[in-house]
């Protein structure tokens, strides 16, 4: 073209970087200038200042991506502030106890064979300690930007045979050129999913690091969880990128500050004179400072000299404003609230501080869905097969789940239950779940899921409990006269019940002022409470409860419903004729 313009499709092709490995001179080049590596803290902007009007991988690539985690990973191993941040985040994501497998009703499994699958998978966690990778791996976002994990084989694992590594972002890289359109440091693409990583081979004990050997690793046996923030960005960039130079000032803050207070502190005091002196008589510079006395000692000086201390007045009135400001920007920064972050809520109520933790909540859900997509869903499928195919008798319940679904591992109903640490005031805490319940905003089913709480398991616990319970104050009220003579405690429940309706229903209490008290049974009785003696003798226990009225003797056991000799009812019975009435002989209608 004569013009001198471009073409359309000139214009649009971006530069691609042709070295993929960090430089080995101290300058970046960035804006037409020289920038010092080993400045401290610098901005993401200083790493590459040119591409922010370019594509998502070029801003987050090699070189950006190495000065972010260099600095990150400083500040997180010297930084207090970010140490907590990472292990609190960490904590929150996976929960406590890690994320628990919950095989929901829609598989088509039993519930008898969803707990033993459950177990199973539980059981390879904790062989592999597994939760602990996972937690880790979330950390590692904090400060790395990214984590990959891969399936091993280990013969230590017992039926699987498999565990997970941990590999570094840095080992995921293409030491030389990338020749290949669809790959970018390390990673190759088909499409929009990855098919092969390039791992950097590295032994445990670094002196032996192999330099740029690799090795080509399928998709199928990698994981990769990353903190993916714009639109066509492959590789993750620190979360505490944005930040990190705000730690880095609140450090330097607090160093200065808190110097300058033990450097006026550490002066004994200065000399001064008001005495006016001719420029003859100056002489040398004499030393006007004066070591700090010992406790005791006295000064003796001449006339016209006056000793004064210097005033410590540092930390000024503004430094906690100023700190507190800078922690206020940098739990914004990582979302998260700054007492979280500085582990420190003595200046919060029950409200404020559940109210600030909302948008953290929100950023630990999408974390928590992220983890589950990333890291535990490829490890469900991957653990399922293997499984299938050990000797185990659970393992024929894993093949059933496979048949069902086809082998289509991702179509599987399932769950992850992450388990939150226990609240600060649960009291509350129950109070609002008891008015959600009464509202019916929420239900028990979803009070246990959040809770990481599996409600079936729950309710069978409490069952059993309270059958427990229930047999063992009888046992202990009665003896072991009716659970030799049979043990039905649901007989024993029904009459209390019973009992208990009858009092709700008359209106009354259980002992009426005209019914005589009920006595202590004296030793060699064959006590019967009224729905045993019902059942016995053919009479309605709401009868046999009146005839107290009448002069039936009962008794009192523990705090339990009242109960009758066996031989004094039936001798009451034969005395007053009351086979279908009153012991006053006035008929009743049939029962």
């Amino acid at each position: 073209m004569a013009s001198g313009k471009k073409n359309k499709s000139e214009t649009l092709k971006t530069p691609r970087r042709t070295l993929n490995r960090p430089l080995t001179g101290r300058g970046v080049a960035a804006a037409g200038g020289m920038l010092d590596a080993a400045a401290p803290i610098p901005h993401l902007m200083e790493y590459q200042a040119d591409s922010f009007d370019g594509y998502a991988d070029e801003i987050a690539n090699y070189d950006a991506r190495h000065e972010a985690r260099k600095n990150s990973l400083r500040e997180y191993l010297n930084s207090g502030y970010a140490k907590n941040a990472a292990r609190v985040f960490g904590y929150h994501v996976v929960g406590k106890g890690g994320p628990q497998l919950y095989l929901t009703e829609e598989c088509g499994l039993e519930k008898a064979e969803r707990e033993a699958l459950e177990w199973e998978f539980y059981f390879w966690q904790k062989k592999t300690r597994d939760v602990q990778k996972v937690r880790r791996a979330v950390r590692a976002c904090m400060f790395a930007g990214e984590t990959f994990q891969r399936f091993v084989f280990d013969p230590n694992v017992p039926d699987v045979m498999f565990n997970v590594a941990e590999i570094e972002a840095a080992r995921v890289d293409c030491p030389w050129h990338d020749t290949d359109p669809d790959s970018f440091d390390g990673i190759t693409y088909r499409g929009l999913f990855p098919q092969n990583y390039k791992i950097l081979v590295k032994t445990i004990n670094p002196d032996y690091y192999n330099g740029f050997d690799y090795e080509d690793v399928p998709a199928s046996e990698m994981m990769h969880i990353a903190n993916i923030e714009m639109p066509g960005q492959h590789r993750g960039l620190p979360i505490f990128t944005p930040v990190v130079r705000l730690m880095e000032e609140t450090a330097i803050w607090e160093k200065y500050t808190l110097g300058a207070a033990a450097w006026a502190a550490r002066w004994g005091g200065f000399v001064r004179t008001n005495v006016q002196m001719d420029a003859s008589d100056l002489g040398d510079a004499p030393d006007a400072v004066i070591p700090g006395p010992n406790p005791g000692d006295l000064f003796f000086l001449e006339d016209g000299y006056t000793p004064e201390q210097i005033k410590a007045e540092y930390p000024t009135s503004t430094f906690d404003d100023f700190k507190s400001s800078l922690l206020n920007e940098i739990g914004a920064g990582v979302g998260m609230p700054k007492g979280m972050m500085a582990a420190d809520t003595s200046n919060y109520n029950y409200s404020s501080w559940r109210g600030e933790k909302q948008n953290y909540w929100g950023f630990v859900d999408e974390w928590q869905d992220l983890v589950a997509d990333e890291l535990m869903n490829p490890r469900f499928g991957f653990w399922l097969r293997c499984f299938s195919c050990c000797r185990r008798r659970t393992a024929e319940i894993a093949r059933k789940l496979l048949d069902l679904w086809e082998s289509n591992l991702e179509r599987i109903p399932h769950e992850w239950k992450n388990r939150l640490p226990d609240s600060a005031d649960p009291e509350k805490d129950r109070k609002a779940d008891e008015i959600a319940l009464r509202l019916g905003l929420t239900s028990i089913h979803q009070i246990c899921s959040r809770d990481g709480l599996d409600y079936d398991q729950l309710r069978r616990e409490r069952k059993q409990e309270s059958e427990e319970d229930f047999t063992e104050v009888y046992r202990s009220m009665y003896g072991g006269g009716i659970a030799a003579g049979g043990g039905d405690w649901s007989a024993i429940l029904n009459g209390l019940q019973e009992d208990t309706t009858q009092m709700l229903t008359e209106g009354r209490s259980e002992q009426p002022e005209e019914e005589k008290e009920p006595s202590e049974p004296r030793p060699g009785l064959k006590l019967l409470n009224a729905h045993q003696a019902a059942e016995k003798f053919g009479i309605s226990a709401s009868s046999i409860r009146n005839w107290r009225k009448h002069g039936l003797n009962s008794y009192k056991v523990g705090g339990g419903p009242p109960m009758f000799d066996e031989n004094e009812l039936e001798e009451f019975i034969r005395n007053h004729n009351t086979t279908r009435g009153t012991p006053d002989g006035k008929e009743e209608s049939a029962v």
